[in-house]
């Protein structure tokens, strides 16, 4: 709460420095080359003395608006070419004023340039000059892109570039590689991990509207993290605005199977529309500690059993379930921009405060599978369920970013963002256990809450002629996730005696020891501190012919983990219990009256000290560089990144509560990388890249815990004996840019993994359990196409056929193939197989139309994956693969007014089942006669379910 606070105070700052407008013009015009006359795509151009100012468009075009009446000079610049200054420019009256610019191309060096302008980095011409500039293999997208696409959140636009696809709505998987091979950072500082059992970022909790752009880093660079093989993926919020502006947008989406539908959802709270708790799911305050209730259940006191009876009354003992119609999805968004100059400085800030509310209906089949009945050719369950299920989302965001530029290279920036997230799930689940031999009915109700904060304080300095450059950033992030009062109930069908009066009726299924699984409450806080401070310098060398880059820089990153988890089940006195209590409904069962230590129902604890833990990280790295342009052609990026990590864990072993679990791993590494670029042309150029890179294990990967998860029906447990992984990455890439708008690329990619990380199923018996262990090695190999293509030169023909100017075609696509290495004894059901999360390809398309006569654009967007193991199964149960599914989306944009746009979109047209399968090779009777004497496959589904499509509408206002 207290960040909420302070940053709704810094909030209004920024509406303070928002003032209006007098009297204003516009100045308008077209940049050529003076000798060619062709036009120019991306040059700045700056009203001289103040930061208003802009690009030029494709067609070489640009615009500055909001200029008061006056008399100005234009600065006009571009990489390669002479800065020029047109001079007295005057405005007085309202008509644009058209200033025609003829640009000389320079040959000195562009360390003399004396004009500077601040660049634009969300536009899809900016996004393809950073890719090529670039020393490194790197992918990105731009908000100008994103905002041609219903994503709502950074997880869905992630999706839309090359190599990259999206597991559990949140995750990002790289090149088919698990989302735990990827290193995320926000604004230059590294992100916290939401997961309790995985390294991930959760991509959905940032906005898609405050994203500036996204770039994707997928070599190996000094300057980078040593621990990814996927990608180093850096997300950039919205900073340094152009102009001063205020926005207003509001959606609805209606979604199939579920808007206006009638569903049962268990009781929440007020505020779990803002994403958090009101309190109704909290433990008392007066609740005692764990020790203490355990002190008290094992009392044979009479008033400290009085007293487990009281607090056993005192919790939310409403576990009922209501039907509620089902509203349409619902989203809100202001931003606010600001810019004032004042002599040699420059002050901007953006604001945005962002909401969504979502619900989603998901019917969904559940299976696993015991030995297959080679006798009658049919599947035998584990069990087999049918989960009804409703998922409402909430999110809050805030960005409250300031930047202050003084003079002409020095630049000082403060980036905050602010995020809660919400979800309440209620899941009625009915089906056959055969690990029980029962007919069950089971619910839970379970509420998270996730909420960050991300904040930077970084800055950049230029010195000796531009030839020297620092930058240093102190940033914090806080994430904490909250899930208070994890309520499971299951009931058994009482299916075996006719004669009973219970025939045919549910009972809750109590035990005489507490077992929340089946009937209790569990709780379970995280809470995840981050602190870096970064230092690089850059400087170029003045000797030489090409004159040489030195890099070198220092990273210092502290991360904290502390988690815990509190597990309490209702019990019964085997004895004494009344056995027709279980049969009567929840608000019966849990009346204040049925508490008691004989006939009725009582509170108890199972939590161990296992079930919570600290963990901390220390990384301390350090680097340098030479970028060696070894010729005119052919440039070399080459250096050596140091790393000193320390890896810490305090806890107890799950198997053994009172045995204390001290982890320590401290290591030193050198991880060499290489870049190198050889430009064939103006417009090509072939990259050759290699690197080492390492993959550690997650704190909660090695943390002695074991937990119960409902979806999966499983129970999860760390491995302390995991080693790292280490990779040796392998690029080779060809990149042709045809103009500043269009680009075609073409990469093949090797990587050695020694290690691997993966989660594999451990045989029990009684049910499923997950864990993670280390491969001895494994490979993943592959080629990628990204190919974006405009018909620009198709615009002066007078047929039909100029309309395909207004057309861009792109298309990514990846075909990769994985395997991993099993030693002879593995414990494994395939002994040769991918890595687990690789997809075999990956394809991304989309068609976008943009006619700015008629103010209207389109965009059709086309995603499908390559089936992949999403578990790794043992001897008696296969692999589990999460199948292909294609997605098509559909969007129109459409200018009303001058300030209002409309925008209209199918989500999910093909509406694809989602499916995760496994597949049995046995040997079946095919002539009856009681031999097996023909091997088949055999299909088996554990997961299924059919999401609906969404249709949407938004309307935004700007001014």
């Amino acid at each position: 709460m207290k960040y909420w606070l302070v940053f709704f105070a810094l909030c209004t700052l920024s509406f303070i420095s928002f003032s209006s407008m007098g009297q204003k013009g516009q100045i308008k015009g077209v940049i050529t080359d003076i000798k060619s006359g062709e036009t120019i795509v991306g040059a700045n151009v700056l009203i001289q003395g103040s930061s208003n100012g802009t690009s030029s468009n494709l067609d070489g075009e640009y615009l500055i608006k909001e200029i008061p009446y006056g008399t100005y000079n234009l600065v006009v610049s571009y990489i390669s070419y002479k800065s020029k200054i047109v001079s007295k420019v005057k405005i007085e009256n309202g008509d644009p004023l058209i200033v025609n610019i003829q640009l000389e191309e320079s040959v000195i060096s562009l360390n003399s340039a004396t004009v500077t302008a601040v660049r634009r980095t969300d536009s899809e011409i900016s996004m393809i000059s950073t890719l090529k500039a670039s020393s490194l293999a790197v992918n990105g997208v731009s908000a100008q892109q994103i905002s041609k696409s219903q994503d709502k959140d950074a997880s869905e636009v992630m999706k839309r570039i090359p190599g990259i696809t999206i597991n559990d709505g949140r995750f990002v998987v790289v090149r088919g590689l698990s989302e735990r091979y990827n290193c995320v950072w926000l604004n230059g500082a590294s992100t916290p991990s939401f997961e309790a059992d995985r390294r991930a970022f959760s991509f959905d909790l940032i906005p898609s509207g405050l994203i500036d752009n996204i770039l994707i880093f997928k070599t190996p660079a000094p300057e980078l993290p040593g621990d990814f093989a996927g990608a180093s993926i850096i997300v950039y919020t919205k900073n340094i605005p152009e102009e001063k502006s205020f926005s207003i947008s509001y959606g609805s989406s209606f979604r199939q199977n579920t808007t206006f539908s009638s569903r049962l959802v268990s009781k929440g709270g007020s505020l779990d529309w803002l994403g958090t708790d009101d309190g109704t799911r909290k433990l008392p305050d007066n609740f005692p500690s764990s020790q203490a209730f355990l002190y008290l259940m094992a009392s044979q006191n009479q008033s400290d059993k009085q007293q487990v009876l009281d607090l056993s009354k005192e919790l939310n003992n409403d576990w009922s379930v209501s039907q509620k119609t089902i509203l349409p999805d619902q989203s809100l968004s202001f931003s606010l921009a600001s810019r004032f100059t004042a002599g040699i400085f420059s002050v901007g800030n953006i604001t945005s405060l962002n909401y969504g509310f979502s619900s989603e209906y998901r019917d969904i089949f559940r299976a696993a599978y015991q030995s297959y009945d080679n006798v009658n050719d049919e599947a035998v369950y584990g069990f087999k369920f049918n989960d009804n299920q409703i998922i409402q989302k909430s999110k809050v965001g805030l960005l409250h970013n300031w930047s202050l530029i003084y003079g002409k290279n020095n630049k000082l920036e403060f980036r905050n963002l602010i995020n809660q997230n919400g979800l309440n799930r209620t899941t009625i689940r009915e089906g056959y256990d055969n690990y029980g031999g029962n007919t069950i009915k089971s619910y839970e109700y379970y509420f998270l809450n996730r909420f960050t904060y991300s904040g930077q304080l970084s800055g950049e300095n230029k010195f000796r002629r531009d030839l020297s450059k620092i930058n240093y950033t102190l940033g914090y992030s806080y994430a904490s996730r909250n899930e208070p009062d994890i309520r499971r109930i299951s009931t058994t069908l009482n299916d075996e005696d006719p004669s009973s009066p219970y025939y045919g009726k549910y009972h809750v299924s109590f035990g005489f020891a507490a077992n929340p699984g089946l009937s209790g409450r569990t709780f379970i806080k995280m809470d995840e501190n981050i602190l870096i401070g970064a230092l690089n310098y850059e400087h170029q060398l003045k000797e030489g012919l090409h004159k040489p880059v030195i890099k070198t820089g220092l990273f210092i990153e502290n991360k904290s983990r502390v988690f815990s988890a509190r597990k309490l089940g209702y019990v019964i006195n085997p004895f004494m219990y009344n056995d027709s209590l279980a049969y009567l409904s929840f608000d019966e069962i849990f009346n204040a009256s049925n508490f008691n230590y004989t006939t009725g129902i009582r509170l108890d604890e199972t939590t161990n000290k296992s079930d919570s833990y600290e963990s901390y990280n220390y990384l301390n790295a350090g680097y340098v560089a030479i970028k060696l342009p070894v010729t005119s052609v052919f440039d070399v990026y080459t250096g050596v990144r140091l790393e000193n990590n320390t890896q810490e864990l305090f806890g107890y072993n799950s198997k053994n509560p009172k045995e204390k679990v001290e982890f320590n791993v401290s290591e030193l590494r050198l991880f060499p990388s290489i870049n190198m670029t050889y430009n064939i042309s103006e417009k090509s150029l072939v990259r050759l890249a290699y690197g080492k890179t390492i993959n550690r294990p997650e704190f909660r990967e090695i943390a002695p815990f074991s937990y119960y998860d409902f979806e999966l029906k499983a129970v999860i447990t760390g491995n302390e004996n995991l080693k790292n992984a280490t990779i040796q990455n392998v690029d080779v890439r060809y990149e042709i840019y045809p103009s500043p708008a269009e680009n075609i690329s073409l990469a093949v990619f090797y990587k050695q993994f020694k290690n691997p990380i993966e989660s594999v199923l451990i045989p029990t018996g009684s049910g499923l359990e997950y864990s993670f262990n280390n491969a001895p090695s494994a490979y993943s190999s592959g080629l990628e196409l990204d190919v974006r293509q405009r018909f620009l030169k198709l615009k002066n023909n007078s047929t039909w056929i100029k309309n395909l100017a207004d057309i861009t075609l792109i298309l990514n696509a990846s075909v990769i193939k994985s395997e991993v290495q099993l030693s002879e004894d593995a414990y494994t059901y395939s002994k040769k197989r991918s890595m687990q999360g690789q997809s075999p390809y990956i394809v991304n398309a989309g068609m976008y139309y943009q006619n700015d006569s008629l103010n209207l654009g389109i965009s059709l967007l086309y995603n499908v994956i390559g089936k992949k193991i999403v578990f790794v199964g043992d001897p008696e149960n296969p692999d589990i693969y999460e199948l292909p599914r294609h997605q098509v989306d559909l969007t129109i944009n459409k200018n009303l007014t001058k300030h209002l746009i409309l925008k209209v979109g199918i989500k999910d047209i093909l509406n694809d089942k989602v499916t995760q399968r496994q597949t049995v090779d046995v040997e079946i009777d095919s002539n009856g006669d009681g031999v097996m004497d023909q091997s088949v496959t055999r299909d088996q589904i554990t997961y299924q379910y059919t999401p609906g499509r969404v249709f949407m509408v938004s309307f935004s206002y700007r001014f």
